[in-house]
């Protein structure tokens, strides 16, 4: 054991963990949110909070910012905290409706995306938000399935994808929230949707459900690639690591792995190597994006320009 906690936390498993950019553990439950120091598990903050409900109630980090999403009159609001301080910097507009059993989102490119929801479809939607610096405004909203303890996720593109009133997958445009794409329907005897999407667009789905818990895979234009049963998949899924490998395990099932192989000299995955790939690498690689660790050492470098021509200089064969 390297440390314990400085204080108790009430979070769980559906509350979840996210980290400040330096490492920190940022933890959103109940009451309050604590930002923990990765190296000696002391407290740097706590600040109380209201969320809605005893569970679902951690964050979305994004640079200096921490979102929670907290009840207040009419509703709930996203809120913006200071990593830094865990002050109350701003917060959005209020989203109708009494509980809501999800956490919010935060996109690549800063937009906050939250599904609230509580089983009436009078209230129940999709939002996506801009943080300006100052204010958090409201971009748009759309009609939504009702859901708990649930994750979703945008991909490469910037699509977001969410889940209809009819149970399906829509796929979105982030900015304008016009519907691209649409799944069949992923009725479920309990709807606790995860998703994760990887580098090449593909989108992989849990349904969260557990005597018909199903796990699945898209294309990003969500058409089907294959899907397989996970009994008691709940929260199991789906974790994609850094070289591309997907875990899901279900309660009281197997823990099962999948890798595509993947050609890294191929990096923009056009499925030809040539000068766009380093062009497309060194745009990462200048971004410090983590694709551009090509080593796996943990940090983009110099070594991981070498190692990436390396490999360019070998094509795929």
């Amino acid at each position: 054991m390297v440390w314990t906690s400085e204080d108790e936390v009430s979070a769980g498993a559906y509350d979840g963990v996210v980290f400040a950019p330096d490492g920190d553990l940022l933890v959103g439950d109940f009451r309050n949110v604590t930002r923990i120091d990765f190296d000696t598990g002391d407290t740097v903050w706590r600040v109380g909070r209201t969320c809605s409900v005893s569970s679902s109630c951690g964050g979305a980090s994004s640079g200096d910012a921490l979102y929670i999403a907290d009840a207040t009159g009419g509703g709930n609001v996203i809120r913006r905290l200071s990593i830094a301080t865990g002050a109350l910097e701003y917060e959005g507009p209020v989203m109708s409706g009494f509980t809501v059993q999800n956490t919010p989102m935060v996109g690549p490119d800063g937009r906050i995306f939250m599904s609230r929801t509580q089983n009436n479809p009078a209230v129940d939607f999709f939002y996506a938000f801009e943080d300006t610096g100052g204010a958090i405004n409201q971009l748009w909203s759309t009609e939504a399935a009702w859901t708990t303890t649930s994750e979703f996720c945008v991909g490469p593109d910037g699509s977001v994808y969410m889940i209809g009133p009819a149970q399906t997958i829509q796929r979105r445009h982030p900015a304008t929230g016009a519907l691209l794409d649409e799944s069949a329907s992923v009725d479920a005897d309990f709807l606790s949707p995860r998703m994760a999407a990887d580098r090449d667009g593909r989108v992989y789905f849990s349904n969260g459900s557990f005597n018909d818990g199903r796990f699945y895979s898209f294309n990003a234009d969500l058409s089907p690639r294959w899907d397989v049963p996970v009994t008691n998949i709940n929260i199991g899924a789906p974790a994609i690591g850094r070289d591309g490998t997907l875990v899901v395990c279900g309660v009281g099932t197997d823990v099962r792995a999948y890798r595509t192989e993947r050609c890294i000299a191929d990096f923009n995955g056009d499925g030809s190597v040539n000068t766009q790939d380093v062009l497309a690498f060194l745009n990462a690689w200048t971004a410090g994006d983590p694709s551009a660790d090509v080593n796996g050492d943990g940090s983009v470098n110099t070594q991981d320009v070498l190692a990436f021509l390396n490999l360019w200089n070998a094509g795929c064969g």
